[in-house]
């Protein structure tokens, strides 16, 4: 699971806020992104495709912020 979150994060379809707790909690939203208007009724695999100019540039980003 933490794999698929964090791919999901790389790509920009979900943020990951860290809390300073004891022990550390996590917090994952969908961005923008993640919940583009199509929805449910476009599959992950088209929605990469559609989107893929942003996802390429959400992992960019991600690679530079060294996650």
């Amino acid at each position: 699971m933490t794999r698929t979150l964090r791919t999901l994060e790389s790509d920009g379809l979900v943020s990951r806020e860290v809390h300073a707790t004891i022990p550390p909690s996590l917090e994952y939203a969908l961005t923008p992104l993640g919940r583009c208007p199509a929805g449910a009724r476009v599959s992950p695999g088209n929605r990469a495709v559609q989107h893929e100019p942003k996802i390429q540039q959400a992992r960019a980003q991600h690679a530079r912020a060294g996650m």
